[in-house]
């Protein structure tokens, strides 16, 4: 049996009380944790918002981040030596 273990970050924030009580109510109205209903809705904020603006992708982010950290870098000589290890 493997475990993979997925490293989480915490996000705390405070809300006013009316406002936890309208989250509560609707998570529980379609039978979801509050943690669910609120990550859900981000998601879906994020996807909406993604849609609607030039915003990137998860694969342009990916690839942010694997460049950051020095991965997946194509190095080359010249413009034609690029185009060439692209396949373009």
């Amino acid at each position: 049996m493997s475990s993979h273990v997925i490293k989480k970050d915490r996000l705390s924030i405070d809300v006013l009380p009316e406002m936890h009580k309208k989250i509560k109510v609707f998570a529980a109205y379609q039978g979801k944790s509050i943690r669910e209903y609120v990550l859900e809705s981000i998601k879906d904020r994020i996807k909406r918002d993604a849609q609607s603006k030039n915003i990137p992708n998860e694969a342009t982010i990916q690839t942010f981040e694997d460049t950051d950290n020095g991965k997946n870098i194509i190095e080359a000589k010249s413009i034609d030596d690029l185009f060439n290890q692209l396949g373009i």
